[in-house]
């Protein structure tokens, strides 16, 4: 780009000539830069904008998954723990069986921290081929009846002994050999799981 730098006033009829500067930059060259400067800053904002974005929602992702792995792992440890979460489980053995002995009995004690009931016990396919939830005759061991449940009323501590409640597996497909252990896994009305490693002791 030129500039006209005025000279004063000439006298009348005197044709004095006008200077012509150029600056270091033409008027072409000064919009390419512009141009240039527009189209190297949007990009520079729009990843700002796109990376400030994606780091927002790493952090609420990672702090989302955070609370559940920490849900999740205390729930485990609460099942796991015989002597932890909402039930305690103590004195948890079975009873060692003869070799033709079809059927074996665990007896636990059980204490809830809620109004709760045992209504299903599992053990491994390997052991037995299921189990039952039964009460025995205080007067004679051979009268047993079939239970749907057994409640666990609040803070009291439930016994599972002879003349009471015992946990019968049907089926042995191995004998229960003392100083061995055998796992039971038992469901509450609640949806809790217990899990329980019995000692397997002499009858």
């Amino acid at each position: 780009m030129k500039h006209m730098l005025p000279t004063g006033h000439p006298p009348h009829g005197v044709d004095v000539p006008r200077l012509t500067v150029y600056t270091d930059q033409s008027e072409s060259q000064r919009k390419g830069l512009m141009h240039f400067t527009r189209i190297v800053i949007a990009p520079v904002a729009v990843f700002s904008l796109a990376l400030a974005a994606c780091g927002g929602g790493t952090s609420n992702e990672s702090s989302d998954l955070s609370e559940e792995t920490t849900d999740n792992t205390s729930l485990l440890d609460d099942g796991l723990d015989q002597s932890t979460g909402a039930v305690a489980v103590s004195d948890a053995y079975a009873v060692n069986s003869p070799d033709d002995e079809e059927n074996g009995v665990i007896y636990l004690t059980l204490t809830s921290e809620i109004d709760d009931a045992v209504i299903y016990a599992d053990v491994d396919i390997s052991t037995a081929a299921f189990t039952v939830l039964q009460e025995e005759s205080t007067n004679d061991p051979t009268d047993t009846t079939v239970v749907e449940r057994i409640d666990l009323p609040a803070g009291v501590a439930v016994e599972f002994k002879p003349g009471g409640f015992s946990i019968v597996l049907v089926g042995l497909l191995a004998p229960l050999v003392a100083g061995e252990t055998v796992s039971v896994t038992l469901t509450l009305e609640s949806g809790e799981l217990v899990y329980v490693e019995a000692e397997i002791r002499e009858g």
